[in-house]
């Protein structure tokens, strides 16, 4: 097992020498540390053993979503009568290992991670899904480890796709549907 450690940047790093590959995450790591001062979102630096060599990088923010024309089950039960159904989001804005650790496991002790970690802010906090703008070569990765197409309509930007994890485990959407089933 590889001994990662994940922690928020304490400074501006040097992203000089970092890449993943893919030429629009590479942009997205290089401009992560704006809206990390400003709390607009937290981005992480993933370090390797204890030489701590970078490993890589992920940003984390949080959004409402619509879940009109969605995969999320039970979609049409949070309006509260009030219109379209929305929920608060956890979203993973860029996953970028470097592309010489690629294939070692990483990213998904990464992602694993930060799913755990929005599965116990959603306990305490109104978090019900985890999502990602998945490069669409990539969506058979995250759907494997749990994701699913937000909908099956839907272009995004740079080649990607919305993909998500839905936080709610089994017990908690039984509650839901035993409930819905008295209103």
């Amino acid at each position: 097992m590889i001994k990662l450690e994940i922690s928020q940047l304490d400074k501006e790093p040097d992203f000089n020498g970092f890449t993943c590959g893919v030429d629009s995450i590479d942009r997205k790591v290089k401009r992560s540390y704006f809206p990390h001062v400003l709390r607009q979102a937290k981005t992480f630096k993933i370090e390797l053993g204890e030489r701590k060599n970078i490993a890589g990088y992920y940003q984390i923010s949080i959004c409402t979503i619509k879940t009109d024309n969605s995969n999320i089950e039970f979609g049409d039960y949070g309006d509260y009568g009030e219109g379209e159904p929305e929920y608060t989001a956890m979203k993973m804005e860029f996953l970028a290992i470097d592309e010489r650790l690629q294939q070692k496991g990483i990213g998904t002790e990464v992602l694993r991670s930060a799913v755990r970690e929005a599965k116990e802010l959603g306990k305490k906090w109104p978090i019900r899904v985890f999502l990602i703008d998945a490069l669409v070569g990539k969506t058979e990765w995250y759907k494997n480890r749990g994701f699913q197409l937000f909908s099956e309509k839907q272009e995004m930007e740079y080649g990607t796709v919305r993909m998500f994890f839905d936080l709610m485990d089994a017990d908690e959407k039984e509650k839901v549907a035993a409930y819905t089933e008295k209103i």
